[in-house]
């Protein structure tokens, strides 16, 4: 007779449930999850082609404290099977992280761990030029870097005083550069490759992935199109860093005015800093022409504009209460109403384009829409009194308004944007109705106590910092000041021949993004160029009152954003000091037998450990019983009463031996339940964790 089954308690039960179900889903997701034993990647990208399928990711890792010192370069699943094998012979965690850190920061070394590694080399498409749709570009040092594995790969490998390869890095500088960052064409790189005898067939050509995924985020979410280059360093197209300039210097200021609300004729009779700052902002962006398709420091464009900015503070003080043009954080699809395109147009003084397009004379219009027909209203204002050689330019910043105009409406706002910056369509100034008084309140100059309470606001801000900016002044005359700049080399004349180029795989990308709220570089997704809520004259009881209607949508609206935003999943200790550009969620990992025995394990000890506690507790309630039955229990004869003194006597010190014991496992009992409950809750949350991970 075989012995009875022992019944299982409720948490075995659903212990014994939880393992069955995870059994499935590690049956259905073997085929695409990467192993268990891999540690948490930033993105991850599957490629689906007739002529390729694969699982590609960065090299770099979410929790490495050493981020800094590897160099970007691509992966595939076989690379990460490899680095699993790895791993299954470590015996530690130190092991793994020593192995990540020798072998994964370099794709020169990597290639030496795996030999039959797919180099992958990354290139980054024009975003916007309709004369070259197709063309394709290469970071210089990623281009080195393959040429190092290729030649290893070949059993030829280059020595280290090579003079072909020390040519090419003095000529692209690699060593000095830390602000420019320069691409070469496809057939610049076949060039190459023919000079040092490359076979072509050990690298595999694939889109960055990293841009990749920002330009979705981008579309999604707006903020500005970027990527990273081999040595994680954050950087954006030329074209892009001119929106940028534009979202951060053109916009805020009405530059139809000569003077800035601050400076008063009295303080600068012959020197205008707004001019000054417009001789600024187009050295930059014809920097930024001069070198379109190579890449800039995202940190080095930053540090020019809040160093503009601080310059002439006043010129970005807005003229009324803090109004929004910017309108960040929203999707691009998204109506709002068109008040609030029209409200910051009336107050800057900047040509009103909604009345030309039919299609906008309802009250909504999406938000796409309202950023390019701010941008180009300020565009407009900014180079209306210009020189007729800086329209390229114009057009070179207007065509990066295109970024955030969906594909369908592209070609039609092309036309648009070149028809009005050629002065063939002109906007109106004509603002509804609605916002007719406000025309007025950009142009009303400052009383004589507000010229002075400005006055004593800045005397009292240089007394503050010692280390006092420069002012625009300053910043034109480089004999004046010692300031960082961008230094941008001459664009080459002399171009190669261009072979015929093979045509380019059409890759299918899918990826989960990471849903978080909180962004790597704040200044990129939040709108901090759109003034303070101090300075400048204030509106009167009258205009808020017509602009009641105004201010409650503002309030709808911000309350759609944060609605918007994305809930920030689990996420484990990250090293927030990574370059990472855009996060990307890893795909699902599979639940293997070994977790789900640490789980079952785990979830047994806290049991078992329950169980003990429970018996303990019982014992030590029976026996607090028992000690207050015997306090109230009455004499047994009469014959104790002739029990004699001096035995009573001896009895009063265990007596008080025994009180003092019940008072002692009274304490105990307290702590022990107090345990007790602390350990059932902590099941708890282990029972719903586990739930959760195996649901996900």
């Amino acid at each position: 007779m075989p012995p009875p089954q022992k019944k299982l308690t409720k948490n075995q039960q659903e212990a014994l449930r939880l393992k069955r179900e995870s059994m499935k889903n590690v049956a259905q997701l073997q085929l695409t999850a990467p192993p268990p034993a891999l540690p948490q990647f930033a993105w991850r990208i599957v490629v689906n082609t007739d002529e390729m399928q694969a699982i590609l990711a960065p090299n770099y890792i979410r929790s490495d404290k050493r981020i800094y010192e590897f160099t970007y370069f691509i992966v595939d699943h076989r690379d990460l099977q490899h680095l699993a094998e790895l791993f299954s012979k470590c015996a530690s965690a130190v092991e793994k992280k020593n192995i990540v850190n020798r072998s994964f920061r370099k794709m020169s070394v990597w290639v030496k761990e795996r030999k039959d590694y797919l180099a992958y080399l990354r290139y980054v498409p024009l975003l916007i030029d309709k004369k070259n749709e197709d063309a394709v570009f290469f970071f210089v040092d990623d281009v080195l870097e393959t040429i190092l594995v290729v030649k290893y790969k070949q059993d030829c490998p280059l020595r280290h005083n090579d003079e072909r390869f020390k040519k090419y890095q003095e000529l692209w500088k690699l060593e000095h550069r830390k602000k420019i960052y320069e691409t070469i064409s496809l057939e610049q790189l076949h060039e190459v490759f023919d000079e040092f005898g490359c076979d072509k067939t050990l690298v595999k050509i694939i889109e960055d992935p990293v841009q990749f995924i920002s330009r979705r985020e981008y579309h999604e979410r707006g903020g500005y199109i970027r990527t990273l280059t081999q040595n994680m360093v954050n950087v954006m197209p030329a074209q892009m860093a001119a929106l940028y300039i534009l979202d951060g210097l053109i916009k805020g200021v009405n530059w139809n005015k000569y003077q800035c609300p601050g400076h008063d004729e009295e303080d600068t009779p012959i020197y205008n800093c707004r001019e000054g700052m417009k001789a600024l902002i187009m050295k930059q962006l014809r920097e930024l022409v001069a070198k379109k398709t190579s890449y800039v420091s995202i940190k080095n464009i930053q540090d020019h504009i809040i160093q503009y900015r601080t310059a002439c503070n006043e010129s970005y003080t807005p003229p009324i209460s803090n109004p929004n043009y910017m309108f960040n954080g929203l999707p691009g699809g998204l109506h709002i109403n068109i008040v609030l395109y029209i409200f910051p147009a009336s107050v800057y003084e900047i040509p009103y384009f909604a009345s030309i397009i039919s299609s906008t004379t309802q009250e909504d219009i999406p938000v796409w829409m309202a950023k390019v027909f701010i941008g180009l209203g300020w565009l407009v204002q900014f180079f209306e009194d210009q020189k007729p050689e800086d329209q390229h330019v114009a057009h070179f910043v207007g065509e990066a308004l295109l970024y955030m105009v969906p594909e369908q409406y592209r070609e039609t706002a092309h036309h648009f944007i070149k028809n009005v910056l050629d002065k063939v369509i002109v906007g109106s100034y004509n603002y509804p109705p609605l916002l007719e008084c406000a025309k007025g309140m950009p142009s009303q100059p400052l009383t004589k106590k507000q010229k002075q309470a400005a006055k004593r606001k800045k005397q009292k801000l240089n007394q503050k910092n010692q280390a006092k900016p420069p002012t625009v002044l300053e910043l034109l005359d480089p004999r004046k000041t010692k300031t960082d700049k961008i230094h941008f080399e001459k664009e080459s004349s002399s171009k190669p021949q261009e072979p015929p180029k093979p045509e380019k795989e059409e890759v299918v990308y899918e990826s989960d993004f990471e849903e978080y709220t909180d962004s790597e570089d704040e200044s990129l997704n939040t709108d901090t160029f759109s003034g303070s809520s101090e300075g400048g004259s204030e509106s009167p009881s009258d205009i808020l009152s017509i602009f009641r209607d105004l201010i409650v949508q503002s309030e709808i609206l911000e309350r759609g954003n944060r609605d918007y935003k994305y809930e920030m999943e689990f996420e484990p200790d990250v090293d927030r000091r990574r370059p990472l550009g855009p996060r990307i969620q890893l795909e699902r990992e599979e639940v293997g037998p070994a977790d789900i025995q640490r789980m079952t394990e785990k979830l047994d000890r806290i049991v078992s450990q329950n169980n003990i506690l429970e018996k303990r507790l019982r014992w030590l309630q029976e026996a607090y019983r028992r000690q207050e039955e015997r306090k109230l229990q009455p004499p047994c004869s009469e014959q104790s009463s002739s029990i004699s003194q001096g035995q009573l006597q001896r009895d009063i010190c265990p007596t008080f031996m025994v009180i003092r014991d019940l008072e002692q496992e009274n304490v105990e009992l307290t702590q022990v339940n107090t345990e007790l409950l602390d350990k059932n809750r902590e099941l708890e949350e282990f029972v719903k964790e586990v739930l959760d991970f195996l649901r996900k």
